[in-house]
């Protein structure tokens, strides 16, 4: 089977600090795969490297057998971290969803009665249909990661990069986000997710990618999750 996303040799730097060295991973479809490590260690950079966010000094970056970013990102969705976004931009919330509309349609299409339909959609499953003609800004820190997973669901997308989905949301909202990424998956989806929670990634992730600059260790949660692996990752005093 061909890998979903097949990384190969990825580096990265900022100025002149190595944040990635040498990342060589395949991901196969249907599968939930974790990236975790310590504070610093590459785990949103390798998201960005993939979408072309942060420029490479070496490797490449393959989807769906040996496809660019380019030709795929119809087939790409990207929830990124919550301090990246400006959330008092005026914008309402159902409008924010139908955002994800426009890698289909182009930049010069509005979306019409169809994809508002989707949208409305989208918000049921996180919970927030009620919520469609509210300002973004006025909604809690949980409730605007959950309209961001809903854009997500919008593009319809094979491949999900999720950067830090669950940071600061409350455990409604938590089990809500995971409930809705469980049935992408079970609905064939894969998704790429990076975490600071470890017991999170215990309960949400079938495989797990840790990295501390470079991959210790990849594959079944079960057998990454070790304390001899964590501790090469977080340090000895990791308990």
């Amino acid at each position: 089977m061909n890998p979903v996303l097949k990384i190969t040799n990825l580096s990265v730097r900022y100025q002149s600090s190595p944040v990635l060295w040498k990342i060589n991973v395949d991901i196969t479809r249907g599968k939930i795969i974790g990236v975790i490590g310590p504070n610093g260690s590459g785990k949103s950079t390798l998201l960005k490297a993939c979408l072309n966010l942060v420029p490479r000094i070496t490797g490449d970056v393959r989807f769906f057998g040996n496809k660019s970013f380019e030709e795929t990102r119809k087939q790409i969705a990207y929830l990124p971290q919550r301090e990246s976004i400006d959330w008092d931009f005026p914008v309402r919330v159902l409008d924010v969803v139908l955002m994800g509309a426009y890698s289909r349609l182009g930049l010069f299409r509005n979306p019409g009665a169809t994809e508002k339909t989707f949208a409305m959609e989208c918000l049921d499953r996180v919970g927030l249909k009620d919520f469609s003609k509210r300002h973004i800004s006025e909604l809690s820190g949980g409730q605007q990661q959950r309209v961001f997973l809903a854009r997500a669901l919008m593009t319809k997308a094979e491949l999900y990069f999720l950067d830090e989905p669950f940071s600061a949301v409350d455990v409604v909202t938590e089990s809500m986000i995971l409930s809705v990424l469980k049935q992408l998956r079970d609905d064939g989806k894969t998704l790429l997710i990076s975490h600071h929670d470890l017991n999170s990634v215990r309960e949400s992730t079938d495989e797990v990618i840790l990295i501390n600059k470079e991959i210790l260790s990849f594959g079944a949660t079960s057998e990454v999750m070790s304390n001899l692996n964590l501790q090469k990752a977080y340090g000895k005093s990791f308990t």
